[in-house]
């Protein structure tokens, strides 16, 4: 790797590729706009015209101003007021309709692809990502990016076009007023940017302790029945205040910070004021200048200000989303599978596989053949790499040695779109949802009734099904949560079953129900089986050891 003789080209360099990588992301936020053209034009149609009214009222109350004194033309321009001020409420109203309209279809639309990009990737890629980061993403920094493509789209043009036609007002008025606006507004710049890019860190900050703050919480509601066994739930909760004060310090600095930059703002806006209101006096004291022309020239320089400082917070603006699109495009990365499609799976080969985690062996050089139509057993000691191994299988993990083949086609190479409609999986620990039986079984799958029955037969839970009802499902046993499991297995019909532990903690009775139930299914598949326990050595075709 070579580095830059130079390090101030070595920065430059860096920068310019900074650059060019949030061009590539914003260019992905506004293809989002892509298939709603129409609508785009419409709105800024809407926004011009809406300019255009709002242009013209200080120019009428300057009219009215001036014609007390001369007694002229004061009903023409209370006509024209009317006018302007219901055409605006009009097209205001529809304006904010359309607006809100496409905001919602991108917002949705950001959502159902970070979601859905998100569920495609690799499981060891997933579990990188926070509980706490996902959720931000999906909430907080897909608003901030439709509120970026609206402000590049809709705010940019709409400030160009006032800054064009206020500064040609504001010359025609009063070109001297004019030019104490354009004096004073490079100190406005100074101080935006160096209040700014403070204020941009901190929010950066900011972003990443909620982050943390937000995984914290979901660990301690999915966990709040342990740890409260446990008595450590204070111990969380203590640590959670401390990220808590954390995360609003954070705020707190970046608030302050937001507070210091709007109030030089506003001193230096007071400054451009004042200066304006004593120069158009002086103006006026000599007849170069009337009081209706102060009053629509104050109005256009405030508007003037309004759109310049609009248009300089551009920049920042962006910086800030950027956050927000790396963290929506980090989440979207996928690594991609090949496409290749499988088809009915006779035998799995696993040929010299190793698995090694920080640099230790979770197991080496395995090498075994599971056939179809056969309930395979993997047995061996704690630790030994029985849940890893079916991970693997799974798909879960790509970071193994050696080979594991579904007919002739390496895992690896086989698409998780084909795969996974081969595959069914549960563990010791099912999930439950809130609805039916049938809704928890079924879990939104296309199913049919004929499939869901049989499910509930070889489960065995055709008593359970007659007798529960949607509040029931809370106080479920373990065994009967587990027979729930491997009707969600069971209903797919799929090729492969892989259950890892299932019988774990299931009184003898149950078990061996649950063990007949599954070599049922061995019958016309193939079961990988994951279990300490002796009775399931009774009904296994293949003993698989792991470990010494």
């Amino acid at each position: 790797m070579f580095k830059f003789k130079n390090s101030k080209f070595e920065r430059g360099f860096l920068q310019i590729l900074m650059e060019e990588y949030s061009l590539s992301n914003i260019r992905k936020a506004l293809s989002y706009i892509k298939g709603n053209t129409l609508k785009v034009v419409i709105i800024l149609i809407f926004s011009l015209l809406l300019s255009f009214f709002s242009f013209i009222q200080p120019w009428i109350f300057g009219g009215i101003i001036d014609s007390l004194t001369t007694s002229s033309d004061m009903h023409k321009f209370l006509f024209v007021l009317v006018v302007s001020i219901l055409m605006t409420s009009f097209i205001n109203f529809f304006h904010s309709l359309m607006l809100n309209k496409l905001s919602n279809e991108i917002e949705r639309n950001i959502k159902n692809d970070i979601l859905m990009d998100y569920s495609e990737r690799d499981y060891s890629d997933m579990v990188k990502i926070n509980d706490g980061q996902l959720i931000e993403t999906l909430e907080n920094d897909s608003k901030a990016v439709v509120r970026l493509i609206f402000r590049i789209i809709f705010g940019v043009f709409g400030d160009i076009f006032e800054i064009l036609f206020l500064l040609v007002f504001s010359l025609i008025i009063n070109f001297r007023l004019t030019l104490i606006i354009l004096i004073f507004f490079p100190l406005y710049v100074l101080i935006d940017r160096f209040f700014g890019n403070i204020y941009n860190e901190l929010s950066r900050n900011y972003k990443k302790e909620k982050d943390i703050y937000l995984e914290n919480i979901s660990f301690i509601v999915n966990n709040i029945k342990q740890l409260k066994l446990l008595n450590v739930l204070p111990n969380f909760t203590n640590k959670h205040k401390l990220k808590t004060k954390e995360l609003l310090d954070v705020s707190t600095k970046a608030g302050t910070m937001k507070a210091v930059n709007s109030l030089g703002e506003q001193i230096l806006s007071f400054l451009i004021g004042i200066s304006v209101i004593i120069l158009g006096i002086i103006h006026i004291n000599r007849n170069e200048f009337t009081i209706g022309g102060l009053v629509a020239f104050n109005s256009y320089s405030s508007s003037l200000l309004a759109s310049l400082f609009s248009l300089t917070k551009l920049q920042s603006n962006i910086k800030l989303t950027l956050v927000s699109l790396e963290r929506i495009f980090e989440v979207r990365s996928l690594k991609e599978k090949d496409n290749s499609p499988i088809f009915d799976i006779h035998y799995i080969d696993v040929i010299s596989l190793s698995f090694s985690y920080n640099n230790n062996f979770i197991f080496d050089d395995l090498s075994f053949k599971i056939q179809k139509n056969s309930f395979n057993l993997i047995i061996g000691e704690s630790g030994s790499g029985k849940s890893t191994l079916l991970d693997i299988f799974c798909g879960l993990h790509s970071n193994y040695e050696g080979e594991i083949n579904f007919n002739s086609s390496k895992n690896c190479h086989i698409s998780n779109i084909y795969f996974y409609k081969k595959i069914s999986y549960a563990n010791q620990t099912p999930f439950k949802v809130k609805g039916t039986l049938k809704e928890n079984i079924i879990l939104g799958r296309d199913i049919t009734e004929k499939d869901y029955l049989n499910a509930v037969k070889l489960s065995h839970l055709e008593a359970l099904a007659e007798s529960l009802t949607e509040l029931d499902l809370i106080n479920l046993s373990f065994g009967q949560m587990q027979k729930i499991a491997l009707a969600r297995c069971i209903v797919t019909m799929p090729e492969i079953y892989f259950f890892d532990e299932i019988t774990s903690g299931l009184d003898k009775d149950t078990e061996i129900e649950i063990l007949h139930s599954i070599k049922e299914l061995s019958k016309k598949s193939i079961v990988v089986m994951v279990s300490h326990s002796k009775n399931a050595l009774n009904f296994a075709d293949q003993i698989i050891k792991i470990g010494d």
